[in-house]
């Protein structure tokens, strides 16, 4: 009981972790002219790190958080199926900066309106270490990507 409550100690009095990855260029607009776009990843942490990416179709729930929408309903406006990326993994060293690519082909006979899709960074484990345990906080960044057809 006494190490638990030590442990317990040890981890609320740690520092909290500091955020390792910056994404900037946060929103990915696209227009009527706007057919290509690009988001960077940065690296601020100490150790390699790597990341998937992948473009997913979200929706609020009830309680306001975005979740996955399933399958499409009527009147849903993604565009998942109209965006191409690349990379879609990547091992970014510390300091250093991935950019990934992202282009988008909409079909000639879509309605007018605004449509919106995520672009998801999704933090991959790092290898475990030889011996003990390790408790690791991955994050996923989910972008919104909005195009404004007219």
């Amino acid at each position: 009981m006494r190490k638990a409550l030590l442990a317990a100690a040890f981890l609320a009095l740690s520092p909290a972790p500091a955020a390792a990855t910056f994404i900037m260029d946060p929103v990915i607009t696209f227009d009527d002219r706007t057919r290509d776009a690009a988001v960077r990843i940065n690296n601020n942490g100490a150790a390699a790190m790597s990341y998937r990416i992948d473009v997913v179709n979200l929706r609020k729930d009830a309680k306001g958080q975005w979740v996955d929408a399933g399958p499409p309903q009527p009147g849903d406006r993604f565009v998942k199926d109209y965006v191409r990326f690349a990379p879609r993994q990547v091992t970014i060293q510390p300091g250093e900066t991935q950019s990934v690519r992202i282009s988008l082909r909409l079909p000639a006979n879509l309605p007018t309106g605004e449509y919106r899709s995520h672009l998801r960074v999704t933090e991959l484990p790092p290898e475990p270490p030889p011996a003990g345990f390790r408790i690791d906080v991955l994050v996923n960044h989910q972008l919104p990507i909005i195009v404004k057809k007219q």
